[in-house]
């Protein structure tokens, strides 16, 4: 059983909401709202989403922590989809800064 004490959780997207990532903060855009609504009618509604010639519908939003010391590379594979690897940074960046 999990509880909320000690666990990350995040809210799931309500049917028929922009996604909170995918929202443009600050923003009321009519083109942005019948996106999505035309995303999830897609979504839910196959023969309208064949009729369009659309297969598939889905947001990718490959997730990780991102920590000191490790390096991150995103990559699209051969199907479209998102991969992030991580890995460690090389010994002779260890202890390197970038400062902006």
């Amino acid at each position: 059983m999990l509880t909320n004490k000690g666990v990350e959780s995040f809210e799931i997207t309500r049917i028929n909401e922009i996604p909170f990532g995918y929202k443009v903060a600050a923003v009321k855009n009519a083109f942005e709202k019948k996106l999505w609504k035309n995303f999830w009618e897609y979504a839910f509604n196959p023969k309208k989403a064949s009729k369009a010639d659309i297969k598939n519908v889905q947001i990718e939003a490959p997730g990780t922590k991102f920590i000191p010391g490790m390096s991150y590379t995103i990559k699209i594979e051969h199907d479209g989809g998102l991969r992030i690897d991580a890995k460690p940074v090389t010994p002779i960046l260890k202890n390197e800064k970038i400062t902006f």
